[in-house]
């Protein structure tokens, strides 16, 4: 059988970072990483490039960018990519590329560490190996996150937990597998959601902004957060509620050609925002700009808005982005 051809694409993160006496910070190359795994030799044949070295707070929409036209310049000449990035904005990075490579039949994995590559019970090694052993699978399609022998549909990730090395979790949706000494168990029932492919894309809508509803919040804090975005992601409260005090200013934004997506902050169960009469008027006052998810992470949520305002439809791109989930 011949050897898998495996591009890896450095970003930064813990995984690369030394402490050089005011902190951690990402130094070590991709070359460096896969010194540190000699097994990923037995897989596959490896390249490298070291697009940044940046802690994943400092990543934003242009650098995911920027990783999504490094895989299209190189997507004919590699069987797969892995992309090394921090954990603190991982899931970010996982719905964005999930979206600009939607439907994807190369396998596409993200992975990171808590803990320095090279540092005493660092979970580097055994992540960025699994992450080789994820892509080389035959089953292997689509974006995911490898973590700690779990993987994660780039659609569904979340980061759970700040200093566990088992730091990420599937929202309201089962690991697509687990990797346990080097070998590759998928879940039942977990195959690829296939939809017609929409093509490799590089482009996102940063215009879009996040709001977190809470208690007594100020209409006038809606309508200064939303200066400027062609798009206003809001969390609501439980299955899906809006505060009256919020509805005019929303409702406001909508008839100036926002479009509100709607979303709940609590991360498990579904989002309905028509049970309650707190939920339902937002929709009927604003109409058609207004659109709701039901079961997906807020960071999904977000990279979705980002993909489909740069389609022609946004209600129907937005609501594609979140089907075409691998």
């Amino acid at each position: 059988m011949e050897r898998k051809k495996i591009l890896l694409i450095s970003t930064g993160g813990t995984i690369v970072c030394r402490d050089r006496g005011r902190g951690l910070v990402p130094v070590l190359s991709g070359a460096d990483l896969l010194r540190h795994v000699p097994r990923v030799s037995e897989l596959c044949d490896t390249s490298t490039v070291d697009l940044y070295r940046l802690d994943s707070t400092d990543m934003t929409p242009v650098e995911w960018q920027g990783v999504a036209s490094v895989i299209h310049r190189n997507y004919e000449a590699y069987d797969g990519f892995i992309v090394t990035h921090g954990t603190d904005t991982l899931a970010y990075a996982s719905a964005a590329l999930s979206c600009l490579m939607r439907n994807s039949p190369k396998p596409i994995a993200l992975t990171g560490s808590q803990i320095p590559m090279g540092q005493r019970g660092s979970d580097a090694p055994d992540n960025l190996l699994d992450a080789f052993i994820w892509v080389c699978h035959p089953e292997a399609r689509g974006v995911h996150i490898v973590f700690a022998g779990r993987v994660i549909r780039g659609m569904r990730a979340r980061k759970r937990h700040t200093t566990d090395t088992d730091a990420f979790e599937s929202v309201n949706c089962p690991d697509r597998a687990t990797i346990r000494s080097g070998r590759v168990m998928i879940t039942p029932h977990t195959a690829p959601v296939r939809y017609p492919a929409a093509g490799l894309s590089d482009k996102l809508n940063t215009n879009v902004a996040l709001a977190h509803l809470t208690p007594g919040m100020s209409p006038a804090l809606i309508s200064r957060m939303a200066e400027g975005l062609d798009a206003l992601v809001v969390e609501g409260v439980g299955i899906g509620g809006i505060p009256d005090t919020l509805t005019p200013i929303l409702t406001e934004l909508a008839d100036n050609g926002l479009w509100l997506v709607l979303t709940s902050q609590v991360p498990y169960g579904t989002c309905d925002f028509t049970v309650y009469r707190v939920g339902r008027r937002i929709a009927e006052a604003c109409g058609e700009r207004v659109i709701t998810t039901r079961d997906v992470p807020v960071e999904a949520t977000f990279a979705a808005a980002m993909w489909a305002l740069t389609q022609e439809d946004f209600p129907t791109a937005f609501t594609r982005a979140l089907k075409g989930d691998m």
